[in-house]
């Protein structure tokens, strides 16, 4: 299942959408970890709005992000260590029709596998704080 929205394009924003320092805490639910590579990172997947009372052990999920950019554009692949969840974040931008396009997917395998949090509502916090940034 892909979502994705068109927003106003910024070159800033573009800039901001390619570090993955930046990027992925604007979903609200991925928090970096750890940096395995120059392109490679550890992310947890927490799935409450609010990180404000997490506790050790406390339904975390561990993903591997592998970042990379082709002709689609910036591609965020984030998949779970037991390989049943996979997200899918592409960021691309067109400057003739001065637009920057997001879309999410997800990808699960296994009929009782469930999907933590659904990309519509990723997409709704990414946007939102994208719009914040660009009239920043």
């Amino acid at each position: 299942m892909w979502v994705n929205e068109h927003l106003p394009y910024s070159s800033y924003v573009y800039k901001l959408l390619s570090k993955a320092e930046l990027f992925i805490p604007l979903t609200w639910h991925f928090h970096l970890f750890e940096k395995k590579s120059e392109n490679e990172y550890i992310v947890f997947l927490y799935p409450f709005e609010t990180v404000e009372n997490v506790k050790v052990g406390e339904e975390l999920q561990k993903f591997d992000l592998i970042i990379s950019t082709s002709s689609e554009g910036i591609k965020y692949l984030l998949e779970d260590t037991r390989g049943k969840i996979k997200y899918a974040f592409i960021v691309s931008s067109s400057v003739t029709s001065r637009t920057l396009n997001v879309m999410i997917g997800v990808e699960k395998k296994g009929l009782f596998t469930s999907i933590p949090i659904e990309p519509r509502h990723i997409l709704e916090h990414l946007s939102y704080n994208l719009k914040f940034l660009r009239n920043e």
